[in-house]
């Protein structure tokens, strides 16, 4: 279960930051300012290097979610196979930020940035911005399928009764074996 928090703790970061750099980007493009273009920059960069942990988490997750929770197959693999395309967008795009940062704290000594930056990272940090809203709504999707009947009385009779019930020990990885204390 572990996999699972961290998963949905940390796949937060990237979506945010990768709104947040875009926007920065396009206002600095758009303003002529150098300070938004900069803040957008080290935040698209930030906001790579934050996908590729939420990637990790989400595919081990993913396990928690079929074998631990029994999801059924087929519900998350929609998530999961856009998250790794996203990431391999991801990556570039963060790589391109560092670039056009580096380039323009070094302007004052080599002159003006290539040509081909700026549009390049506008459409890296768009792509990637779409592509992570997909991906988000995908993931918001898992689980979230008929709504719930409110809980009534025996559904916390049930609760209270499973609560003094062993905690099982899954001490193996897979986690086939079930051993309870005694």
């Amino acid at each position: 279960m572990t996999w699972l928090y961290l998963h949905l703790a940390l796949n937060h970061f990237p979506v945010t930051l990768t709104v947040l750099g875009t926007t920065a980007c396009v206002i600095g493009v758009a303003r002529g300012s150098r300070e938004a273009w900069l803040y957008g920059l080290i935040t698209l960069a930030i906001a790579a290097a934050c996908s590729i942990p939420s990637w990790i988490t989400g595919y081990q997750a993913h396990y928690v979610l079929e074998n631990k929770l029994q999801v059924a197959e087929g519900v998350v693999e929609p998530h999961e196979l856009l998250a790794e395309a996203t990431m391999w967008i991801m990556i570039p795009m963060g790589a391109l930020a560092a670039f056009g940062w580096w380039r323009a704290r070094e302007e004052p000594g080599r002159g003006p940035s290539p040509s081909w930056v700026r549009p390049a990272i506008l459409t890296a940090a768009v792509t990637g911005t779409v592509m992570l809203g997909i991906t988000a709504f995908l993931g918001g999707r898992i689980g979230h399928g008929k709504p719930q009947r409110p809980p009534t009385g025996a559904d916390s009779a049930a609760a209270a009764q499973q609560s003094f019930q062993p905690i099982p020990l899954d001490t193996s990885r897979a986690g086939t074996r079930d051993t309870t204390l005694k």
